[in-house]
């Protein structure tokens, strides 16, 4: 959640693009991912910027970053943010630090692997306004998110182990079936029908 808005706070502060100004500009716009009917980082961007910036779907992250690389320069007032996804620590920390800044860039990349993550944290959770104000909301939401990852993570880590088993066996049946001997499906058959894990 703090990074979230520590992100709000970097957009507005004064650099070379002067920023200062961002939110009351119009050419100013925030790019994320998504597109079609996928809105949900423009929904939450524009839900946590209170319609002071323009919010834009650009596609994919690989989109985004490239787009931002070559609007850099030209566009001063673009602005692009995408998810972690699988991004090292040392790129997370340095799109962090080098944000806003006079010989930065203009890509920010959250430091979870999606923005979906944030709503896991009960401290984001309970600064929606849909939520009646309560001294047990945080528990009752931390508890609330404590069952649903203990239901969900069993069905996760089964699919995990399964498809951790398939790529294993994958590799194992091709070191083992000699492909040059098999030149029709009959072939074939018979090859897996010999590989002893399969009977």
């Amino acid at each position: 959640m703090s990074q979230l808005l520590y992100f709000m706070s970097r957009i507005k502060v004064t650099t070379h693009r002067e920023s200062k100004e961002f939110a009351k500009t119009s050419s100013s716009v925030l790019f994320v991912e998504g597109g079609g009917t996928d809105r949900f980082d423009v929904n939450v961007m524009e839900s946590l910027f209170d319609g002071k910036i323009k919010i834009e779907p650009l596609g994919p992250a690989d989109g985004v970053r490239f787009v931002s690389q070559a609007f850099q320069r030209s566009y001063p007032y673009y602005f692009f943010l995408v998810d972690r996804d699988t991004c090292n620590d040392q790129e997370v920390a340095r799109s962090w630090e080098t944000f806003g800044t006079e010989n930065g860039n203009n890509l920010l990349i959250l430091h979870k692997r999606e923005i979906e993550n944030y709503f896991l944290e009960p401290d984001f959770l309970c600064l929606s306004q849909y939520l009646c104000p309560s001294k047990n909301v945080k528990t009752e939401i931390t508890n609330k998110i404590i069952r649903f990852a203990q239901e969900r993570l069993f069905v996760d880590a089964l699919n995990f182990i399964i498809i951790s088993c398939r790529e294993k066996l994958k590799k194992t049946c091709i070191k083992i079936a000699k492909l040059s001997n098999i030149k029709t499906e009959k072939d074939a058959l018979q090859k897996i029908e010999q590989i002893k894990k399969f009977q």
